[in-house]
């Protein structure tokens, strides 16, 4: 007689335990080094729910676990799922469901209707990147569609603060104040009779924050602009890359003589005039992709360390590594590997953390490389989407990306 194949559990009782364990502990250690106050989000124990939040920081999954008094089953990236030093205890503890950056993978929704099933909540941050240049950018683009499939209570949770306190471009972080609040919630019956296009719309409009409205800052530190040439990768004045740098709380250009000076409420004044970082980003961001187009036969380098990932348990650091990025694709190279990946073999990229780029081939082993620590993450990013689509669609047939459409 055969065996039945036991279908593996997703909610656990320790989680209980651990979700008490982490608001006590792990998350009120959080909340207070960022001075967070926030709404709380009740749950029936019988009534599940789908939260959505907007992702300002690399923390705010903690922020929102200290505001949800059950156990929650956050979308998280794989590579922290599966880090072999403290993996094993995310899984046993809270059980995130992993997914992999940049690619839409199916055994994640199975997972998540398997949570539901038992009685679980599930946590997602539709940009699936904190934000880079402050405002939202979904990398999840129909998270209404999800909302319809998984067919339960819907939450929105609004962050705000966690930008200033602790922006993704910066090497050091800021001291402020940090909020959170329910902006909208909808029953299943709501989502079941409004249209999706409808549903799309009013999720992306309820998560959208701008952190500038309101402001809540000052945001004090040391250094405050340092880090900033990760964000503003590239000159507003001569247009080149490779020579913005920064020092205290000014940025300049090596190659002309832009500056401008970084504040306390997150605004760069350049001359008499200040400007928002989101003002100055996605204009750049245009004007980067019109100077790709036009040094097509130019290569980008960077001094990298590369990890190699074979899965949960084999996992190998190598230092003194070149990265190479031009139109025909990447090249990885140290002293016991010569990777070569034509855009044809990507499976998917992403950005993790503040200085990591993620590959995922067909037919290599997941890739990690990371750069020095004045080199922009952003930059490779938007580089491999500009390429990625012209080899799909060729220089003559080529509609220009822009910021409104790069979903980072």
């Amino acid at each position: 007689m055969e065996k039945k194949l036991r279908r593996r559990k997703e909610v656990r009782y320790r989680h209980y335990f651990f979700a008490w364990f982490n608001r006590l502990v792990v998350a009120n250690i959080i909340r207070l080094k960022y001075r967070f106050k926030g709404e709380v989000i009740h749950k029936n124990k019988k009534t599940p729910q789908l939260v959505l939040c907007n992702h300002e920081s690399e923390l705010d999954p903690f922020l929102v676990y200290y505001v949800y008094k059950a156990p929650l089953y956050i979308v998280a990236n794989e590579q922290i799922v599966t880090n072999p030093k403290y993996g094993f205890l995310l899984k046993m503890f809270m059980n995130p469901l992993p997914i992999k950056k940049g690619t839409l993978d199916i055994n994640v929704i199975r997972r998540m209707k398997d949570v539901i099933k038992e009685g679980g909540s599930i946590a997602l941050f539709p940009e699936g990147n904190s934000s880079y240049d402050s405002q939202l950018s979904f990398n999840l683009h129909n998270p209404g569609k999800l909302a319809k499939l998984l067919g339960i209570e819907l939450v929105i949770y609004n962050l705000k603060g966690g930008y200033f306190n602790n922006p993704r471009w910066s090497q050091y972080r800021k001291k402020g104040l940090t909020r959170g609040k329910i902006r909208l919630k909808l029953s299943p019956q709501q989502i079941e009779v409004i249209p999706l296009d409808e549903l799309e719309q009013l999720i992306k409009e309820n998560l959208t924050v701008d952190p500038y409205e309101n402001n809540l800052g000052p945001y004090k530190g040391k250094m405050l602009a340092v880090g900033l040439e990760r964000l503003i990768f590239f000159c507003p004045k001569c247009h080149h890359h490779h020579v913005l740098a920064t020092e205290d709380n000014k940025i300049f250009c090596n190659n002309c003589d832009f500056e401008g000076m970084y504040d306390e409420y997150g605004y760069v004044q350049i001359a008499e005039q200040k400007y928002k970082l989101h003002e100055l980003a996605r204009p750049m961001i245009d004007e980067y992709e019109k100077y790709v187009l036009n040094h097509l036969d130019e290569t980008f380098y960077e001094d990298v360390e590369v990890k190699i990932s074979w899965g949960l348990k084999r996992r190998k650091i190598y230092y003194g590594c070149v990265f190479s990025l031009n139109s025909e694709g990447i090249t990885i190279i140290g002293k016991k590997f010569d990777f070569k990946i034509p855009f044809e073999d990507l499976r998917g990229y992403g950005c993790q953390q503040k200085r990591k780029l993620v590959f995922y081939c067909y037919s290599l082993p997941t890739i990690i490389i990371r750069l020095k620590s004045n080199a922009s993450i952003y930059q490779y990013f938007i580089t491999l989407r500009i390429f990625e689509e012209l080899k799909k669609k060729g220089v003559n047939n080529y509609v220009y990306l822009t910021h409104r459409n790069l979903g980072f």
